[in-house]
């Protein structure tokens, strides 16, 4: 790699971090999903369905409308209702941990709201929607956990359900009963059951807890199979402004814990999560934006370790718009006896990604909850910078400041300073080896004009020459650019990990800071917008814009003024030439690129342009002190050198050194040589005659 490339790939570097979570999730646009089938009907996959299942939103349908032809099975529908379980009344004090709103139409949720969460920081925000129902594109009304079908093998017959008004059998404060009985003419075939239950957990607890149990009874005279078709959650809320936050998870049980993998969701068709033939039985769905996330467990039926009924999970695309998916579960063929019944059931999580939660609550720890917060450290387009074990001290360290000082901002100012005292001697002798650069590079100026005027006619001879005298000389131009540059190389895992902590900690939402600053999660908003406004460019690159922010413009006045501070190296002359004149181009370039990275970071959290923002700011506090620093060593002495042979005229002899491998920048300075060799023993391409 030449000099030139070497820069060239620092600068950016720099910026990649920046641009790239911007860019990664608009560079592969949705395709449109065939729209002359709805998800139920792209779900279908046992028996086929002999007839669409209306809206679950409209109106129930009559026999007719369910039954598809003579002699085939049939639901007699009910009334549609609404019920309601739990409540949000009175927040954390809340003997609930949220209030849900259920229909009869598919025995489905319509909405969650949690008591202990609000969607803003602003005063009297309203409780925050875990789920609520979603229109798809062909204009369906969609719930969570609908009952979309059930298929009877002696039948070879599909049953939708998901438009069909169940009856209401049973209801309390903390559970509802809904049944939907099949029926073959008049004869009944099956009773299925469906209860919501939703148990009163205080706030100390760390529960969000819900499930959903399913009761078949086998009312004929002969053995049954049925497969049932459940939908998942939708609906979930999007959190950033900037890209779409939500994705499916899974977590299969492997022989060292629950492995999990992530899904994009996204309306590019039904994608595959889990398959009971192809993995080990499957521990639990999620569907999860930036802090909240819907676990669904298939809860182990008696005498199995774990569930083993589930036959399939797959993501089924809702709407273009957004993008959003669900998951639809399949069940594998559950056999019922006559007269028995069949029961199998999910234990639903509805909350907060909570690991204090995850780790003590003994039926999360041993569901892996915890892993799937940790895989999402590992969504950052930036991630593979960052280690999940650094990412989980970084949240740590967050945490114990704020323990200490009472405000995440605090916290945050706390950590720059320790940051900077920890890089200061690195910073510091990077500047002092600039300017000794310059000051060698002085010297040998004489006889830089020298070769130059002897090689004037031959650029190769010249530059070997130059090499070799800086060589002799124990000059090393790149030793100055690369050590200025180190430091701020060594932040951006701090950066990338910062960003995660803001992005997934919990304990950091709605963390105010001060004055105008409410959400450290969030952007500053000095002023909120009625309506977002799509600026030009700046939309494309950061979101909507929804308020404006004084925070990032602070951030680039910051980082404008510690470029003003900060030695400019004077070009290095010679072979780094080219190498010299990009790093000055650079150094043109970087205070306007202060002005571009506040458009970069307009729709950050503010809890990290307070940190870019407090770290500029020390920053060049910093640059002020070594400035001087550096102009006091400019006033002193040079060093005599001793010789080896006498005294030097120091009065005692010199030392002999050890001989020491090569530097770092000496390995790039040798590479760079290489390369220059490389490149001029090259033929030269002659030109044909004509």
């Amino acid at each position: 790699m030449e000099g030139k490339d070497v820069v060239r790939a620092l600068l950016w570097a720099a910026v990649v971090f920046f641009v790239w979570q911007m860019i990664a999730v608009r560079v592969w646009p949705p395709t449109p999903v065939n729209t002359d089938r709805t998800p139920a009907e792209v779900a279908s996959e046992d028996g086929g369905e002999r007839a669409r299942p209306t809206p679950s939103g409209g109106a129930a349908p009559t026999r007719a409308q369910a039954d598809p032809g003579d002699g085939a099975l049939y639901v007699l529908p009910s009334e549609r209702e609404t019920i309601t379980l739990g409540s949000t009344d009175g927040g954390e004090s809340s003997p609930f941990r949220m209030g849900v709103s259920l229909t009869t139409v598919g025995a489905a949720l319509v909405e969650a709201e949690l008591s202990d969460f609000e969607v803003s920081a602003e005063p009297d925000a309203p409780s925050y929607p875990m789920v609520k129902e979603e229109t798809s594109d062909e204009g369906e009304t969609l719930h969570s956990f609908t009952t979309d079908r059930i298929y009877i093998g002696e039948w070879d017959e599909t049953v939708a359900l998901g438009g069909v008004a169940w009856a209401i059998e049973s209801r309390d404060a903390e559970r509802v009963v809904f049944r939907a009985t099949i029926q073959d003419g008049d004869k009944p075939v099956l009773h299925v059951r469906k209860t919501f239950a939703l148990p009163v957990q205080p706030a100390e607890s760390q529960r969000h807890d819900m499930a959903i149990v399913y009761d078949i009874e086998n009312v004929t005279h002969q053995p049954l199979t049925a497969i049932i078709t459940q939908r998942g959650p939708v609906g979930m809320r999007k959190e950033d402004l900037r890209f779409n936050d939500r994705f499916l998870f899974s977590g299969v049980f492997g022989e060292e814990g629950v492995l999990v993998e992530q899904t994009a969701m996204n309306a590019t068709g039904e994608t595959s999560l889990y398959r009971s033939d192809d993995a080990e039985p499957v521990a639990w769905i999620a569907v999860a934006n930036k802090y909240f996330v819907v676990f669904a467990s298939p809860r182990a039926e008696d005498g199995h370790a774990h569930a083993a009924w589930v036959n399939e999970i797959k993501s089924v695309p809702v709407t273009t718009e957004g993008p959003t998916s669900t998951f639809v579960t399949t069940t594998s063929r559950l056999a019922i006896e006559p007269g028995a019944r069949r029961e199998v059931a999910f234990d639903l999580y509805l909350g907060p990604k909570d690991r204090k939660a995850f780790r003590s609550v003994p039926e999360y720890a041993a569901l892996g909850y915890d892993e799937q917060v940790l895989s999402s450290y590992s969504m950052g387009a930036c991630a593979f910078l960052t280690p999940k074990s650094f990412v989980r001290f970084m949240i740590w360290m967050l945490n114990s400041l704020k323990a200490m000082v009472f405000n995440y901002g605090i916290a945050i100012i706390i950590l720059v300073l320790i940051v900077r005292t920890i890089l200061h001697p690195i910073t510091k002798k990077g500047q002092v080896n600039m300017m000794r650069m310059q000051q060698q590079q002085a010297n040998l100026a004489p006889k830089m004009e020298e070769i130059k005027k002897r090689c004037a006619n031959d650029k190769q001879k010249m530059n070997q020459e130059i090499m070799a005298m800086y060589k002799d000389e124990g000059v090393n131009p790149m030793t100055g650019m690369m050590s200025s540059c180190l430091p701020m190389f060594l932040q951006m895992p701090i950066w990338v990990a910062l960003f995660t902590s803001l992005n997934f900690n919990i304990d950091m939402r709605h963390e105010p800071f001060m004055l105008w600053i409410h959400d450290l999660t969030a952007p500053d908003a000095l002023i909120r917008f009625a309506d977002p406004v799509h600026v030009p460019i700046l939309s494309s690159m950061t979101g909507p814009i929804t308020s404006f922010n004084l925070l990032p413009i602070l951030v680039s006045l910051s980082m404008f003024m510690q470029q003003k501070l900060m030695p400019k190296p004077k070009p290095a002359p010679g072979p780094q030439s080219d190498q010299s004149e990009q790093a000055a181009q650079m150094q043109k370039m970087m205070p306007y690129m202060t002005l571009v990275f506040g458009l970069f970071f307009y729709n950050m959290p503010s809890g990290l342009n307070l940190y870019i923002g407090a770290s500029s700011v020390f920053g060049a506090i910093e640059q002020y002190r070594i400035r001087k620093h550096i102009e006091e060593l400019k006033k002193q002495p040079a060093p005599v050198k001793h010789s080896r042979d006498g005294d030097g005229g120091g009065g005692r002899p010199a030392k002999p050194k050890k001989p020491k491998g090569p530097s770092f920048f000496g390995k790039l300075q040798k590479a760079a040589e290489e390369a220059q060799k490389v490149k001029s023993a090259r033929p030269k391409a002659k030109m044909r005659k004509r």
